[in-house]
């Protein structure tokens, strides 16, 4: 049994006050440009709360993944994960700007005067409406919440009580609720992303987030695991099987993005349709092409090389290295989906876009760290950690 002594991390607590004071900077600088120019401010905005939202969803899928397969490397992340997953009500909160002050401008579905003059609106308008968009909105992330919350705490209840049964609980939970969260996130993905482009469409775009979503969780989880392979408690449990199992999770988000991506590319060029081509004629103007192509090298082929290497996987230093590029690459792949729908003439980079992603990103690390002070980042219940420690 792993005991509760020295399982915290204190390395994490600085990430509070720096994470709290770039995010009071970056949203009050971020307010200060949205007086002078609001339009591409709230776009900026929208980029910012996409990305973290997908970092929160994130997590949430890996939570569970994780109960469902009771597996050791879920084991050494779980109370990351659990730790994003808890703000899921903030991302709800800091979705409030757009809805209060900019749902005309990156929804054009929301306004009365464009649905009027487009037949393809008026079509769509009986799902595509103002009230029913809150009503799922709120209906979703409300689910998860209470999901996450039950998980949070049965997890936590047998660290306490070391009964059992309460994993066998998570997991009756866990796998119907992957389901669950499959079909609400797509549903959730359309209303809050896709349709920021109400004409386009496609029927793998809420899987293609969601992959990146689990791609971005599982390097961000991997890069704190390795950076403190060293410091108590992570240096009782990182090993070469550990470091293996992380590097082959983030091998197995890699393939399944290039897998989804390729697919939904594959369809709208094959099927050659006006009303599907719009996606990709935005995502290639100007930077946009060269930007899309870095992505692709970046994202598929350096990690696909590297990862292959049992040496990258064995050796944390190296692994934590590629757990840095391929999230730093997932920020520009969000900016790349989410942005030429609003710059259609080419990638805009101006300081509130800056200034809003510090402002939430700074918020949301903080807030990921504050749910960790003074706790135990490794679970207790179970001594899988301590035997792979042994292997």
């Amino acid at each position: 049994m792993i005991s509760n002594s020295d399982m915290r991390l204190p390395a994490l607590d600085k990430l509070i006050p720096i994470g709290f004071l770039l995010g009071i900077v970056g949203l009050g600088a971020w307010a200060l440009g949205l007086q002078q120019d609001k339009l591409p401010a709230l776009q900026g905005y929208f980029f910012a709360w996409v990305f973290w939202l997908c970092m929160t969803l994130g997590c949430f899928v890996l939570v569970l993944l994780a109960h469902t397969l009771r597996s050791t490397w879920g084991l050494a992340i779980l109370r990351l994960i659990e730790s994003g997953a808890k703000l899921i009500p903030v991302m709800l909160l800091l979705y409030l700007p757009i809805l209060l002050m900019g749902m005309h401008d990156i929804y054009p579905w929301s306004n009365p005067a464009v649905v009027a003059a487009d037949k393809v609106l008026q079509h769509k308008s009986v799902y595509l409406n103002t009230s029913f968009f809150l009503v799922r909105l709120i209906l979703f992330f409300g689910c998860w919440w209470l999901m996450a919350t039950v998980l949070n705490k049965l997890s936590q209840k047998q660290d306490a009580t070391q009964d059992w049964d309460l994993a066998q609980k998570r997991t009756n939970i866990a796998a119907p609720g992957i389901l669950f969260f499959a079909i609400t996130v797509t549903f959730g993905i359309t209303d809050w992303i896709m349709s920021t482009d109400p004409h386009w469409f496609s029927t793998i775009y809420a899987v293609w987030f969601v992959v990146g979503q689990g791609l971005a969780v599982a390097s961000f989880t991997t890069f704190i695991i390795t950076l403190n392979c060293t410091r108590k408690p992570y240096c009782d449990i990182v090993n070469p099987k550990l470091t293996r199992d992380l590097g082959n999770l983030m091998f197995m988000f890699t393939m399944l993005w290039a897998y989804t991506s390729l697919s939904q590319y594959l369809i709208i060029w094959y099927g050659n349709l006006p009303e599907e081509n719009t996606f990709y004629l935005n995502h290639t103007n100007g930077g946009f092409s060269a930007m899309g192509a870095f992505v692709v090298i970046a994202q598929f082929f350096i990690p696909f090389v590297l990862l292959l290497s049992p040496k990258v996987k064995r050796v944390p230093a190296m692994l934590c290295k590629m757990a840095a590029w391929i999230f730093v690459i997932r920020i520009i792949d969000v900016y790349w989906v989410v942005m030429p729908t609003f710059c259609t003439h080419g990638p805009r980079f101006l300081w509130t876009d800056a200034a809003a992603f510090v402002g939430v990103g700074g918020l949301w690390l903080a807030l990921f760290a504050w749910n960790l002070k003074g706790k135990a980042v490794l679970p207790t219940f179970d001594t899988r950690l301590m035997e792979a420690d042994h292997a």
